[in-house]
């Protein structure tokens, strides 16, 4: 089930400013991380830090287990997982500054969000680096196993970095907010009729036809598990009746999985399982023109 930030007992936290719990007074001597006191930075994008927290939700996987994932609440975001390689300076900084944005009320419910609000690009190590607005989800040794802090409050997140003081360099992994780019789909229709529409980079296929009333399915078609059976499988990746053959732009689409591609052996190279098939898997804008029902045209699909 799904948490959303502000609820379940969780309290949004702008700088320790409400009194809850003050990082700046608790951790300001730790050599690891800087305590922020600074929040309304740049986060990703045009977006605060406070913004940047409203947007993201919690997932409770598994509450005796303590398991929360972070992901989007706001459909015009998606997540992005980083890795970033950093170098402890001499003085045993790593140059990162963290805020706590959300806290659980409860003492021992250690559910929360802590957020980068600043970073010394100087202890990077690599082209991958850290934003403002980045949610903190792991850390460990450089090529060693890491310990999972998503979902987690600022005590547990600092208490594992500095598990690792020892170690000269150490690896973050977070997940940023990302903007999703807008990509413009023409489908065309059986008979010549085109329709055209615009969706967003992350989006399955199918579900973007299906949600516009656009007909994907020939009823005639032959399914792919049950070729004696008609009608489809709700986009389990069985049936491959949902096929539609990729006219251009399918340079913005998922690589096909191993799913999919028993779906399309031994069919044209062009032809994708719309149901397998995310549209802007890089979150690149553009152009992508599929032609929907292709088997239509082969006697042996139906």
């Amino acid at each position: 089930f799904t948490v959303l930030l502000g609820s379940m007992g969780l309290t949004v936290v702008v700088g320790a400013l409400l009194g809850f719990y003050a990082p700046s007074t608790r951790l300001a001597a730790s050599p690891v991380v800087t305590p922020a006191r600074r929040v309304h930075l740049a986060a990703s994008g045009t977006l605060s830090l406070e913004d940047t927290a409203q947007r993201f939700k919690m997932e409770v996987a598994s509450l005796d287990d303590n398991i929360v994932g972070l992901e989007s609440r706001d459909q015009r975001y998606g997540i992005r997982v980083v890795g970033v390689e950093i170098e402890r300076g001499s003085s045993g900084s790593l140059g990162v500054e963290l805020v706590e944005m959300l806290r659980a009320t409860s003492p021992t419910d250690t559910r929360g969000l802590v957020l980068v609000s600043n970073v010394d690009a100087a202890h990077f190590v690599g082209s991958a680096t850290l934003k403002a607005g980045d949610a903190v989800c792991a850390v460990g040794p450089v090529g060693g196993e890491l310990i999972r802090v998503e979902g987690l409050n600022y005590d547990e997140t600092v208490e594992a970095i500095a598990a690792f003081a020892d170690e000269s360099r150490i690896k973050l992994v977070v997940k940023r907010l990302v903007e999703r780019q807008t990509i413009k789909v023409i489908a065309e229709l059986p008979g010549g009729k085109e329709t055209t529409f615009e969706t967003l980079a992350g989006s399955n296929l199918r579900m973007s036809l299906i949600q516009r009333d656009i007909k994907l399915y020939d009823e005639r078609t032959r399914r792919f598990d049950m070729p004696y059976a008609k009608g489809d499988c709700a986009g389990e990746g069985l049936c491959g009746t949902c096929l539609v053959a990729v006219r251009s732009g399918g340079e913005l689409l998922s690589k096909p999985d191993d799913v999919e591609l028993e779906l399309t052996h031994e069919r044209p190279l062009s032809w994708r399982a719309a149901c397998r098939t995310v549209i802007g898997a890089d979150n690149e804008g553009g152009e992508l023109r599929v032609r929907l029902q292709p088997q239509a045209d082969f006697e042996d699909e139906r």
